[in-house]
């Protein structure tokens, strides 16, 4: 319940009954209470950074255990929604890795550094605006000196660059044992997607799994993990005319709720030949447009399965919007959303193989889908396979856009540091800096080694990662301290 009041001045406002009963932090706490919430998260994740990081073992509410170093799945598992601090968390590790791939977990240390100092500098007495402004001069700092130091690659050193951070990327990772041969895909699967302009899609490229021994490999093509509708359709078609329906493979139905009455053997049996009348017309469709493989988004009943064999033409049903999608692209056909629509000029052509329950539509010519099948003994580490292999494609796209490396391990946060001590003096210039030294602090944390010592060593290693994935953390981390350090106020509703 609410009451409308004016003050002495005429203005309004409004007076919510009860409003002292909710829960208030007040405005001298409000900064040390945030940074608090959001630096125990941060800290429970942080020993997971760089390669000697540790795993995590996440048991969901159903059970299922997932083991992972990945920053962005671990925050993801951890269901961190019912706290504005933990969605902040989650949101800023996941656009981190939906954007770069790799440094999820980078980004959040960072932010909690540039937090931890705020509180101190606004304990003493700073204003959080001064200290947004000084953290957006040294922002500006930072940037200027990754660009400065990043190192441009020409068209002889790109594919080297790409396996060596591509290797930075893996080495945390469980596949870091196989780290050549995945490095090897990953590369071969962005330069099979990147078309005439330089553009590369990443949707193009599909990860699945098997659990079965054997080595992952890469499919020039689109995988299906489906079989063909009926078991006496010829599982191996070459150079095969695709047709892919988005349309219900059923006679019409009516738009609205509606009951049909059956009165008798005659009636029913009337039912059942025009079911079989539209059915065998579908096919014929299918005939004349010259198709001998159908991918069906849809199901379709054992009628038009027996009617789909006697025409001597190979389906799938079920198969999903991506695959489609997919298939589309690599083999050069439309996805017909109407069945009236299906002409020659919609088919796509490909070899279709079906082989120990899967399916394989390939394209050498023209083809620009690719498929990373991975097996593994266990259905947690194929997953934790698959989202690695993500991180480096994500990392190994970026390379080749930006075409500009720094040096990792923490050299280059080192670097920005020193720029913004020197450029900025003062106590912002202060507390930004020693943020960014915080990673490389983490990263020697995780080794078992002495952080200050290991700070002069790590800038002579040739370790390197891309100059757009540091600037992306920096910006990120900066963003999300900002919009911590502005808050005054938080009102519980509940």
């Amino acid at each position: 319940m609410s009451y409308n009041f004016c003050d002495e001045y005429g203005r309004p406002y409004v007076l919510i009954k009860e409003q002292e009963s909710r829960k208030r932090i007040e405005e001298k706490n409000i900064l040390a209470e945030n940074v608090k919430a959001f630096c125990s998260i941060v800290d429970s994740i942080s020993t997971s950074v760089g390669p000697f990081g540790a795993d995590k073992a996440i048991v969901s509410a159903d059970g299922e255990v997932i083991i992972t170093n990945d920053g962005a799945t671990m925050l993801k598992e951890m269901d961190l929604e019912s706290t504005a601090m933990g969605r902040l968390i989650t949101q800023l590790s996941t656009a981190q890795d939906s954007e770069i791939g790799d440094g999820t977990t980078s980004v959040v240390i960072i932010a909690a550094a540039l937090l931890r100092e705020a509180e101190l500098l606004n304990t003493r007495g700073m204003h959080p605006l001064k200290i947004i402004r000084g953290y957006e001069e040294a922002l500006e700092i930072a940037l200027k000196t990754v660009d400065r130091k990043s190192k441009a690659l020409t068209s002889a050193e790109m594919r080297q660059a790409m396996a060596d951070v591509g290797r930075s990327t893996l080495s945390s990772k469980v596949i870091s044992r196989s780290i050549e041969k995945y490095i090897d895909i990953a590369i071969e699967a962005v330069e099979s997607v990147e078309d005439a302009r330089g553009e590369i899609n990443l949707e193009m490229i599909k990860v699945e799994g098997e659990t079965k021994t054997g080595e992952s490999e890469i499919i020039r093509g689109v995988y299906l993990p489906k079989e063909f509708s009926h078991f006496q359709m010829r599982k191996s078609i070459d150079n095969a005319q695709i047709a892919l329906l988005a349309c219900p493979f059923e006679p019409p139905k009516i738009k609205v709720k509606h009951d049909l009455n059956v009165h008798g053997v005659e009636e029913f049996e009337k039912l059942s030949q025009y079911e079989k009348a539209l059915f065998t017309e579908m096919v014929e469709t299918i005939k004349r447009s010259g198709a001998t493989v159908v991918l069906c988004q849809w199901g379709f009943d054992d009628e038009a399965n027996s009617l789909l064999l006697q025409a001597g033409i190979s389906a799938v049903r079920w198969v999903g919007a991506q695959e489609l999608e997919m298939v589309a692209v690599h083999c050069g056909a439309q996805i017909i959303s109407r069945f009236e629509d299906l002409t020659a000029e919609s088919l796509g052509t490909g070899s279709v193989k079906e082989k120990h329950g899967t399916i394989r539509v390939e394209n050498p010519q023209k083809g620009k889908a690719v498929t990373i099948l991975v097996r593994g003994g266990t259905q947690a580490i194929i997953e934790e396979t698959k989202r690695s292999i993500q991180d480096v494609l994500c990392t190994v796209r970026n390379i080749k856009k930006d075409r500009k490396l720094v040096q990792g391990a923490g050299a280059i946060d080192l670097e920005c540091a020193n720029a913004i001590f020197e450029a900025l003096p003062g106590s912002l210039g202060s507390a930004y800096g020693r943020a960014l030294q915080e990673l490389p602090m983490a990263l020697a944390r995780n080794m078992g080694e002495d952080p200050i010592a290991r700070i002069a060593q790590v800038q002579s290693e040739e370790v390197w990662e891309g100059a757009f994935s540091k600037k992306h953390q920096y910006i990120l981390a900066t963003q999300t301290a900002k919009s911590i350090i502005r808050i005054d106020d938080v009102i519980g509703t509940q």
